[in-house]
């Protein structure tokens, strides 16, 4: 097999416009201000990236097996998805095609997907939330890092999927408490000044999907509490519903069935969680004890 001929029209493309010149390794703004051509080589650049495989894998010679790419010398295949985001194709296409952080940084694929708008961007997440791809149930998936940052960069809603909680329950615990779970190490982290204003929004819908606790969720209440991102009373209702979601059947939107280690170990969690936040009730008994 190989390349089809509107494939190797795109690459034509790509490379006239000078892409092929460039690596991943520009800041996103440089990747934003590389030029997409006239209409006419827009249109024949997507019609040969918006479908189709890029190579395949295959008897690479008498003794092995392979990926062999079918793009040529030169042509960087994460750049390639970066240009095919940029000259139009679907948001589907494009988690199809955007490779694993380590090709590319998660900080230039979010900022080259923002720049496609909101609902562009909502679409990406959607469906890179659904393809999952990570080395274990815990660890960060393939497009995690871009994924998160979208969803606080541009305000979107907080994705009902325990895949993206998943990722952003790495995130949120942070560095060095996320250690293992950020896949690849070197990825990088997101700043607690972007993800500390909508933390209430995503451990309420963690709990109410049925996040495990056994992950990078489980530490992350008290830490939370810790870092001024929860009050001691808010800290506590989500301790509490978390432990009382994990003791319910699941329901096929609520995530996966809870086992009685899981509820255990959540139940462990808010014990925690209120030993070392008052009570509203030992509250108000404070506040009315007579000195």
């Amino acid at each position: 097999m190989s390349a089809s001929v509107a494939l190797n029209d795109s690459l034509a493309v790509y490379r006239a416009l000078g892409w092929a010149d460039h690596t991943p390794g520009l800041a996103p703004e440089a990747i934003l201000a590389l030029p997409l051509g006239t209409p006419e080589q827009q249109r024949t650049a997507l019609a040969g990236l918006k479908a189709g495989e890029w190579g395949s894998f295959e008897a690479l010679d008498a003794a092995s097996y392979g990926w062999r790419s079918w793009l040529g010398d030169g042509v960087h295949a994460g750049m390639l998805a970066l240009f095919a985001i940029r000259v139009g194709v679907a948001a589907k296409r494009a988690v199809a095609i955007a490779p694993a952080s380590g090709a590319i940084s998660d900080e230039v694929l979010a900022a080259v997907v923002a720049a496609r708008g909101v609902e562009y961007a909502r679409s990406f997440v959607t469906h890179a939330s659904a393809r999952g791809g990570r080395l274990w149930i815990d660890a960060t998936s393939r497009l995690a890092g871009a994924t998160v940052r979208l969803v606080h960069d541009l305000a979107l809603p907080v994705p009902e999927h325990v895949d993206y909680l998943r990722d952003w329950a790495v995130y949120a615990l942070g560095a060095p408490a996320n250690d293992g779970w950020l896949q690849p190490r070197d990825r990088g982290n997101i700043s607690g000044e972007s993800l500390g204003p909508r933390f209430r929004e995503h451990a309420e819908t963690a709990v109410a999907l049925g996040l495990s606790v056994t992950g990078p969720f489980g530490g992350l209440l008290p830490a939370a509490l810790e870092r001024g991102w929860l009050d001691t009373d808010t800290a506590l209702d989500l301790a509490l519903a978390g432990l009382d979601a994990a003791q319910r059947p699941a329901t096929g939107k609520s995530g996966p069935p809870s086992s009685p280690s899981t509820s255990g170990s959540l139940a462990r969690r808010a014990g925690q969680t209120s030993s070392t936040v008052p009570t509203r009730s030992c509250q108000q008994s404070r506040r009315e004890t007579p000195h």
